[in-house]
């Protein structure tokens, strides 16, 4: 994750369009090996997208340099 807004509920991924990703796609997302959410991508540019948590899955609040991937958890 490259930013993230705790009040909008909104991160940045610094991947996108030209990775392959898709609004509508789902990642998880690690801070080292702990499990910290699943978020949904809403738009993808070319080379970053932004998503929002799913809450109901949050065990944390997403950071900056937290690890996402796209494989189920």
């Amino acid at each position: 994750m490259v930013a993230v807004s705790d009040t909008m509920n909104l991160a940045i991924l610094s991947v996108g369009s030209d990775n392959g990703v898709q609004a509508g796609m789902e990642f998880t997302i690690y801070r080292g090996p702990e499990f910290v959410t699943k978020v949904v991508i809403e738009k993808a540019d070319n080379e970053w997208s932004s998503c929002r948590s799913v809450l109901e899955f949050q065990k944390s609040r997403p950071q900056v340099d937290d690890c996402a991937c796209s494989k189920p958890y």
